[in-house]
């Protein structure tokens, strides 16, 4: 389960009775458990989210692209948000995420 994704899911349904809250933290967790099997049978999905949401480039903000405007900001920074999202469903570790960047440096 992605404990950032039901945390914005519960905090965006405010105050509801809990039966609700079980069947969104279900929901989830189907979701999160079909993801999961998609990169266990093809795992080169994982690389393709990763390249897809441009996880690994340094973000305009980071990088002091000053010059793109604010929707291509907004616009990159979701892309970068759902691949993030995604990676997490498919239960992708932060240290796996981190030997990727490891390795994108030393190839780059």
């Amino acid at each position: 389960m992605t404990w950032r994704a039901a945390h914005f899911l519960f905090r965006s349904l405010g105050a509801v009775d809990a039966r609700l809250r079980a069947q969104v933290a279900a929901l989830i967790v189907r979701r999160a458990d079909r993801w999961k099997r998609a990169a266990e049978q093809d795992p080169a999905l994982v690389t393709d989210v990763i390249q897809l949401g441009r996880v690994l480039e340094p973000t305009a903000e980071k990088d002091g692209d000053l010059h793109l405007a604010d929707g291509q900001l907004a616009f990159a920074a979701g892309r970068r948000e759902m691949a993030l999202e995604l990676l997490a469903l498919m239960k992708v570790s932060d240290h796996e995420l981190n030997e990727a960047m490891e390795r994108a440096n030393v190839s780059a």
